[in-house]
């Protein structure tokens, strides 16, 4: 029996599977592995080994592109979807 203040056909299911099904989705994306994924990875670890060298930075500290780093484990290079493609078509528009 539903409630007088809840509407009856109101599911928050329907509500939840959707970010459920994107959570999931980036879960399996991060242990995708493709060659141009391990190569941008590859990039951005050199990258990070010169800053660190320049700046004498110890490596218990925060790397400074770790917010692109998880944004390439994230995104699906086979379907070239998610954050890092996102990005990548915003600095192509500002260009």
């Amino acid at each position: 029996m539903a409630n007088k203040y809840h509407r009856q056909s109101f599911s928050k299911g329907k509500l939840v599977t959707e970010t459920v099904k994107k959570a999931r989705e980036a879960f399996k994306n991060i242990y995708k592995t493709n060659k141009k994924k391990e190569n941008v990875v590859d990039q951005l670890n050199k990258n990070l080994e010169k800053q660190r060298k320049k700046t004498k930075a110890k490596p218990e500290q925060e790397p400074y592109n770790l917010d692109v780093y998880t944004d390439v484990m994230v995104s699906d290079f086979d379907k070239k979807t998610g954050p890092y493609f996102d990005r990548l078509k915003k600095l192509k528009g500002k260009k």
